[in-house]
């Protein structure tokens, strides 16, 4: 029993010296990229949510957060105009790191159903305002066909 006991202490001591993972981002990151993602998608929905959710997991599995913070800025100020943007624009590590989060987002496309949700919420949303102009249900469903990926 004193060698359980002296384990179970042991890890205790262990256990809050662990650092947090280097690619483990701050919970406001997070939730702003959430928040955009579901804003690029369509709106705040449940499904935007769990799929945007999903992909900045995948994106911090992914990328480290310094490279992360790194392509946002390059993200928000690659469009400022002259010399203030070049900084941004000519920036090799911006635009490497940029790239990297398009490749991860890309790869979280499938598994997160970014694309399929979205998809799902838009026709819902055309079939709810069809439906009130009074117009056949048909006509929403080829749309949905068509928005499918």
């Amino acid at each position: 029993m004193p060698a359980v006991r002296n384990t179970l202490s042991a890890l205790l001591v262990v256990i809050p010296t662990v650092t947090l993972a280097e690619n483990d981002y701050p919970t406001l990151d997070r939730v702003n990229y959430a928040l955009d993602c579901m804003d690029r998608h369509g709106g705040q929905t449940i499904d935007n949510l769990l799929s945007c959710s999903c992909e900045i997991d995948m994106v911090a599995a992914r990328m480290p957060y310094e490279d992360f913070v790194d392509a946002q800025t390059y993200l928000q100020n690659k469009d400022t105009p002259g010399d203030k943007g070049d900084v941004f624009r000519e920036s090799a590590h911006a635009k490497k790191s940029y790239n990297l989060l398009v490749e991860a987002q890309k790869e979280a496309e499938k598994p997160c159903f970014v694309r399929s949700r979205v998809a799902r919420g838009k026709a819902k949303e055309q079939e709810a305002s069809q439906t009130a102009s009074g117009e056949p249900a048909a006509a929403v469903e080829k749309g949905q066909a068509e928005e499918a990926p």
